[in-house]
């Protein structure tokens, strides 16, 4: 199973929103995930699902990607801020040994879940997207396949 989980990309100031709820991607931030999702496409990625926090910013950043695979958006809370090992594992059962999921969210619960499924110490980037291989009655013993980053996608271009 790929498990892919991407933090949201960059966001107005908070000190503008009187509810950090409602803060959305910046242009550049909403241009950033449009180009890594165009990558994430021509990559290939396939997920059955793409799971998102209600926050606004992950909803776009969500939602963005998501027309860039074809696919829609199923906004669950278990991805805001108290995203958890426990919620992937809940949120993974019933999905195929070859499914593809996606996980949009926030730092530092995104970070920490990459680490205690891959052992990997990621600080992840808004906008970033690291991928994950894992077997489902083994999710913690899963290995980072890659991580994707904006200076990666970049660089590319250069």
């Amino acid at each position: 199973m790929k498990l892919y989980f991407m933090r949201h990309g960059k966001a107005a100031d908070a000190t503008l929103y009187e509810d950090d709820f409602e803060r959305p991607l910046t242009d550049k931030g909403a241009k950033r995930v449009r180009r890594m999702s165009q990558w994430l496409a021509r990559m290939g990625v396939n997920p059955a699902a793409i799971y998102a926090s209600p926050r606004v910013r992950a909803q776009q950043t969500a939602v963005i990607l998501a027309e860039a695979l074809g696919k829609s958006v199923i906004t669950r809370e278990e991805v805001n801020f108290d995203f958890s090992l426990a919620h992937v594992q809940a949120m993974v059962e019933g999905f195929n040994l070859d499914a593809e999921l996606v996980f949009v969210g926030h730092n530092p619960s995104m970070s920490e879940v990459v680490q205690q499924i891959t052992g990997a110490n990621l600080n992840m980037e808004v906008g970033s997207i690291a991928c994950a291989q894992v077997m489902p009655h083994a999710i913690h013993q899963g290995e980072l396949a890659w991580y994707l980053t904006w200076s990666c996608i970049k660089a590319s271009d250069d």
